[in-house]
């Protein structure tokens, strides 16, 4: 199974961390495919690693808010926008950690959540507080 991660560049709380740590620990042999951003894309680059999974990088093309974490995948640099999209399709599965429990109109994360959904993709949104929706 590939999941796709999205997240905010604020990172993820505790509670947000917790809930991707036991998700992935749910999902053995899954491999994890993230954006390469600071905050939560790094944080959950930790967390995968932590539980030996294979982790495919997904760059932006401006590297101001890149993480430049190492993996043995790593997909061509491409536009914010257009590289949560290719996670989207390249995965079964979507995990979001926002930075609000509200969706925002103007946010990457809440933008590919509603991309993953329009593709009818199972997404999980897990609230600041843990809240699994």
């Amino acid at each position: 199974m590939r999941i796709g991660f999205i997240g905010s560049h604020h990172g993820m709380t505790p509670a947000q961390e917790r809930v991707l740590r036991s998700m992935l620990t749910g999902h053995k042999g899954a491999a994890l495919h993230h954006g390469d951003c600071v905050g939560a894309d790094a944080q959950a680059h930790e967390v995968a690693c932590s539980l030996g999974r294979d982790v495919t990088i997904h760059p932006p093309v401006n590297g101001a808010h890149r993480a430049w974490k190492a993996s043995h995948d790593t997909r061509t640099p491409r536009p914010y926008l257009s590289r949560c999209k290719d996670i989207v399709r390249e995965t079964d599965m979507l995990i979001a950690a926002p930075s609000e429990a509200k969706e925002q109109r103007r946010s990457g994360t809440w933008s590919t959540v509603r991309f993953a959904r329009k593709l009818g993709k199972p997404v999980f949104v897990i609230s600041p507080d843990g809240t699994l929706g």
